[in-house]
């Protein structure tokens, strides 16, 4: 998995809202491939937010090369403050711990770590258990923390088992009372256009005066989680998002950063527009009820 443009520069805004020196680990390992312009970015960023960080560790990162560069991620978290960081994946590559993320990394290797920050950056759609991708990340995530999704969305031509839509996010925080901090479209170049909880009070005037997370035109907007018509997600203003996004480049990824908000069990999800009232069974639909703690 390719650590990116887009993930030096998530991880730089999310750092942010994260305690000091937290831990993070990731879902499958990351090769680091930045781009030229990405380390000035960053530095950029982080001074802005008045938050500590290693400059000169960022400065020997982006003089390295080959070999060196890839295995850098590690050293990328370090620079921004993180004081520990794992990964988990079949092989061993950058000091990944070898587990299986199709089992339940807790139950199986008795694995009980926990983490501020858990990414699933490009992995996800590479494992056929699902369940156990999602499980797993709320499993490692300290109640508090943030799990960052960046998966693949439109494109990614044989590149993985799936694709993922918006609003299974949208529907995992639902049923797992997370918070949602985060939830866009984006290239891995970096060109993001995204939604916040706090857009879904703005009228449609105010929706089109919305920028770009990294400052692209006016009107640029997208409203993820808006209800149409019985219940449907409305289509539009993705469609235009995504095609602003593809003039950048045709491979499109969802982005999504949820805080967890409790230690409560994983709850599987049911899309929103089936559940409620579409449930015929009384216990199915308490089971699928928005946030219910269920068993």
């Amino acid at each position: 998995m390719a650590f990116h443009s887009l993930m030096m520069r998530l991880v730089a805004e999310l750092r942010s809202q994260l305690p000091s020196a937290p831990r993070v680990v990731e879902l499958g390992n990351q090769t680091f491939k930045p781009q030229p312009g990405d380390f000035e970015r960053v530095t950029s960023l982080l001074a802005t937010q008045r938050l500590p960080f290693d400059a000169e560790l960022l400065g020997d990162i982006a003089a390295r090369n080959g070999d060196g560069l890839s295995a850098s991620t590690a050293d990328y978290y370090r620079a921004l403050g993180f004081a520990g960081y794992r990964t988990i994946d079949v092989n061993a590559r950058y000091g990944s711990v070898v587990m299986d993320l199709n089992r339940d990394v807790v139950a199986h290797y008795g694995f009980t770590e926990r983490f501020e920050f858990v990414t699933n950056n490009g992995t996800g759609e590479h494992v056929f258990n699902q369940a156990a991708v999602f499980a797993n990340a709320h499993a490692l995530c300290k109640a508090g923390g943030i799990m960052l999704h960046v998966l693949p969305f439109v494109n990614y031509l044989n590149h993985g088992f799936f694709s993922f839509n918006p609003i299974l996010f949208h529907d995992l925080a639902a049923a797992n009372g997370y918070d949602i901090v985060r939830l866009s479209i984006a290239s891995n170049q970096g060109l993001e256009i995204g939604d916040s909880p706090a857009s879904a009070t703005l009228t449609r005037a105010e929706l089109q005066e919305r920028c770009a997370i990294d400052g692209s035109p006016r009107g640029s907007f997208l409203h993820l989680t808006r209800l149409g018509k019985a219940g449907k997600r409305t289509r539009r203003p993705l469609s235009i998002a995504l095609r602003r996004v593809m003039a950048k480049g045709p491979n499109v990824s969802v982005v999504a950063a949820l805080r967890k908000s409790s230690d409560a069990t994983f709850q599987v999800p049911i899309q929103g527009m089936y559940s409620g009232a579409n449930i015929a069974d009384p216990q199915l639909r308490e089971k699928y009820s928005t946030g219910a703690a269920h068993e």
